[in-house]
């Protein structure tokens, strides 16, 4: 509560001095609130007060205080649908929806993307993003390369010549700019859920050639399986459907191989994944970290377990 009214020294134990919260350092400007769908009512309770010209209170404190401020608020929920299940008040959502502004998903917005990524890349530390369209062009051609699944040799001259794409694709790998990429977009995913999976990919048939000094076969992610020379992506995604985190092996590599390296490192109320999965030792994990674990149990389990079959369907 402090934290958005601030205190006084001694309100309790730890405040060892006055602390301003956001509603003080907002004064005279503007309060961006994100999330504002998971605020809690009692926060909820002094925002609105302080929004209807009441002022707030800081823990600790009789002053009232009464702020100009102007509130931006943001949320990735249905907020009506919030009002409805009674975790979103209904006077403190018609006090903020305003003047509603919807921004639609990046996958509606896809000319979008090419912006994004141009200013990542600009303000990146190991690498010069040139000029925009240079720029857009090149990350385009690297992008018809993964979708594909051609040769470099074969990349349409539009995006450039193939042996510079190449290079400047491979310099960018050798300085992880794909992965601080990634990460950078992957930010501030949505945790209530974690779904994993894998696919397999067949290898083109020039990938067989893998030499010992370029790391050979495993390195390169690339084994045998029923489908022949392959690859195994596994991946995990957030509530939203928004990747986290990509490892690839060998196409023989069974799922569950992988899986304790996938949701590592990560806080949620839940996994969803299917029966290729189902471990006793990742189901452990799970309940370590006191999360859920919505997968459906191996036919050939002597003791079947029960999950949530309506959140795994």
């Amino acid at each position: 509560m402090s934290i958005v009214t601030g205190h006084k020294k001694g309100a309790f134990t730890g405040a060892d001095f006055d602390k301003p919260g956001f509603l003080d350092i907002a004064d005279g400007g503007t309060l961006f609130m994100d999330e504002v769908g998971e605020l809690n009512p009692n926060i909820q309770v002094k925002l609105l007060r302080a929004i209807e010209g009441g002022g707030y209170t800081p823990v600790g404190s009789r002053e009232i205080k009464k702020p100009d401020i102007r509130i931006i608020a943001a949320t990735n929920r249905d907020l009506k649908e919030c009002v409805e299940k009674g975790t979103i008040r209904k006077d403190f959502y018609y006090r903020i929806h305003i003047l509603p502004i919807h921004v639609p998903p990046l996958k509606e917005r896809k000319e979008d993307i090419s912006l994004l990524v141009y200013h990542f890349l600009q303000n990146h530390p190991r690498v010069y993003a040139g000029k925009e369209e240079d720029c857009r062009l090149f990350v385009e051609g690297v992008l018809w390369i993964t979708r594909s699944g051609a040769q470099w040799r074969l990349l349409p001259e539009k995006y450039g010549n193939w042996n510079t794409v190449y290079k400047r694709f491979a310099r960018w790998c050798d300085h992880k700019v794909w992965e601080d990429m990634h990460q950078r977009f992957a930010d501030d995913p949505d945790m209530e859920n974690i779904l994993i999976d894998s696919s397999v990919v067949r290898a083109h048939p020039c990938a067989a050639g893998a030499s010992k000094k370029n790391g050979g076969q495993a390195v390169q992610a690339l084994g045998r399986s029923r489908g022949g020379f392959s690859t195994k992506i596994h991946a995990n995604v957030d509530a939203l459907g928004n990747p986290l985190r990509f490892l690839l092996t060998g196409g023989q590599r069974h799922d569950i191989t992988q899986a304790e390296d996938l949701i590592a490192g990560y806080e949620f109320d839940r996994v969803i994944a299917d029966s290729s999965y189902d471990s006793d030792d990742f189901l452990q994990m799970i309940a370590e970290k006191e999360a859920e674990a919505v997968i459906p149990p191996r036919k050939n389990r002597k003791e079947q377990r029960d999950y949530d079959k309506h959140l795994y369907k």
